[in-house]
């Protein structure tokens, strides 16, 4: 990477290479919690093919009995707190619906 002509506002960067650096931090840490979901998923699936649907709502009922099933089914959630902060929002949703 060649050295960059303005000058360094935060963390060393300029405004645009700070924001391009924040970005891609963003997306992997939101590609990081698709895949883990995606793992979720599957191992209900695979434990339970039958009634899959069910306990997944179950699970989603409240955050402590999705973070029970996670480690249960040892699950890698890499940015736990952030994952099971997200997972807030879904629960939220579903007791919407």
């Amino acid at each position: 990477m060649t050295a960059c002509e303005e000058g360094a506002t935060t963390k060393g960067y300029c405004r645009l290479h700070f924001i391009s650096k924040w970005q891609d931090k963003y997306n992997k840490k939101e590609k990081s919690k698709e895949k883990m979901l995606d793992n979720y998923v599957r191992a209900i699936t695979k434990k339970y093919p039958e009634k899959y649907l069910e306990v997944i709502r179950e699970d989603l009922s409240s955050e402590s009995t999705f973070k029970k099933t996670v480690e249960a089914l040892e699950i890698d959630v890499e940015g736990k707190e952030d994952f099971f902060a997200d997972i807030e929002e879904y629960i939220k949703k579903f007791d919407k619906e």
